[in-house]
């Protein structure tokens, strides 16, 4: 028990531990039954991230380069999540937002001049409510872009962004891909 703290039935070892990607917090046994929780474990620009079946504690960049070289000369597209709960699932959404960006007639030519980078966290809204008039005199859903650029641009370099929203109870439309 001294190297050793137990998780629900299982035991883990000392430095093993548990990951909350919608909080980027890491919780590490200490040994003796004693887990402490860690903000900031992985560092600056990165994030825990969890590990099917383990309790090693794996650390990602926060941006993650999806299409291009991430080369300055491009114009850099951020995809950011909205109410995802991991990052796998967002991860698998923007997959599925660059396999249709392929498929498009933009051609490599117009494809090549951008890097695409997905945003790991899910802490941040943007999604301000359903009060935004229209042009047309309808009212839909209301985001923050003000808040969606300075993210982009402070946390990945961005030149501009997309939501990728995976909330299925609100309407309205947002910057998708």
């Amino acid at each position: 028990i001294l190297n050793t703290c137990v998780v629900g039935n299982t035991t883990i070892n000392k430095g093993e531990g548990l990951c909350d990607e919608k909080t980027n917090i890491v919780t590490v046994c200490e040994g003796n039954n004693q887990m402490v929780q860690k903000q900031n474990f992985c560092g600056t620009g990165q994030v825990c991230r969890s590990q099917a079946g383990s309790f090693q504690i794996k650390c990602d960049a926060a941006c993650q380069l999806k299409v291009g070289s991430g080369a300055q000369t491009k114009a850099d597209l951020v995809v950011l999540s909205e109410d995802y709960n991991n990052y796998n699932d967002f991860l698998s959404s923007v997959d599925k937002a660059v396999n249709a960006l392929n498929r498009t007639n933009l051609g490599s030519a117009r494809l090549g001049k951008i890097n695409l980078w997905a945003l790991l966290d899910l802490k941040q809204t943007y999604f301000q409510g359903f009060n935004c008039p229209t042009p047309q005199g309808l009212t839909v859903a209301c985001w923050d872009h003000n808040k969606a650029i300075a993210t982009a641009m402070s946390r990945c370099g961005g030149d501009t962004y997309s939501i990728i929203n995976n909330d299925t109870h609100r309407v309205g439309s947002i910057g998708g891909i």
